[in-house]
């Protein structure tokens, strides 16, 4: 019998399982996306241009959700599954290795599922954002840090705090899931589903489908003051990663989408590109000094 509370949705950790699977580089300055929809992991240019394609076996899940890399150059991700998600990596092998599962339920929307990774090595700790809680896997058990109304997204801090993107509000919490504070934007959340932190200037940046009279909006805002600087309709993005520490590059926004095409913006949220001529629900970027590596 499971010893684990109904109330926690969760949590078994998976036998440490290698399945190797085509050949898929993990290449620095590099763009990775996925859709809601299917395994495929598609591996862009800096530029956009598509380069090659990675298939997760059909064993871990039906969905790839959010993407990210550890400071060993590993790629992770969430897949959804029946009933719930599996956490996997992958190598430049393609080795697929299963990290732990849950039951949460991701299917009721399509924008969970989004994660940070905090360490690298054997296990490393990850957090998930998973539809009514963040869920913390890390090698001395799993943990849930929060329980809210529509966890969509999860950024780390440079003090090693994380910043949490529920549907209407967004939080401060420490790695152990302590309430620092709520930042109040100067306009009302509603329906968020994305959010990104940038490093160099101290913005936050989030997506949400907004209220009568401007719906699907993208807007920056001060992580101190909250104050909102830059408010511009967009159609709503499920996924935002900044790029902020490639060589030779101006700061970007990338935008993932469900319903448009990817998108990328500069950090004043004018001057917009596509990245690709197609939807991409969920994007990220392989960097070296990429934040989320910076921190053990």
């Amino acid at each position: 019998m499971c010893p684990f509370p109904i109330r926690c949705l969760l949590l078994c950790v998976l036998s440490a399982t290698s399945f190797i699977a085509s050949a898929f580089d993990l290449v620095p300055g590099q763009i990775y996306t996925t859709n809601d929809d299917d395994n495929v992991v598609t591996r862009h240019s800096p530029q956009g241009a598509v380069i090659d394609t990675f298939t997760f076996p059909a064993g871990y899940g039906y969905s790839v959700r959010g993407l990210a890399f550890d400071s060993d150059g590993l790629l992770y991700a969430v897949i959804a599954s029946s009933p719930g998600f599996n956490v996997v990596r992958v190598n430049r092998q393609g080795a697929v290795e299963a990290l732990g599962s849950a039951t949460n339920y991701l299917g009721g929307n399509s924008n969970y599922g989004k994660l940070v990774v905090l360490a690298g090595g054997a296990q490393p700790d990850v957090i998930v954002a998973a539809a009514s809680q963040l869920v913390r896997f890390s090698s001395a058990g799993n943990q849930v840090l929060l329980d809210g109304n529509q966890v969509h997204d999860v950024e780390l801090l440079p003090t090693g705090n994380l910043l949490v993107l529920l549907g209407y509000e967004i939080r401060e919490i420490t790695r152990d899931g302590t309430f620092v504070r709520q930042l109040q934007p100067s306009v009302s959340i509603a329906g968020a589903r994305a959010l990104a932190y940038h490093p160099p200037s101290g913005k936050v940046y989030f997506a949400m489908y907004g209220y009568s009279p401007i719906y699907s909006r993208l807007i920056r805002m001060d992580a101190q003051t909250c104050n909102v600087e830059v408010d511009i309709p967009h159609h709503v993005g499920t996924d935002l990663t900044l790029v902020w520490d490639q060589p030779d590059e101006s700061d970007r926004l990338l935008v993932g989408n469900i319903y448009a095409n990817a998108m990328q913006f500069n950090t004043g949220l004018d001057l917009p590109g596509e990245l690709d001529s197609s939807p991409r629900s969920f994007v990220a970027l392989f960097s070296q000094n990429l934040l989320n590596d910076s921190f053990e």
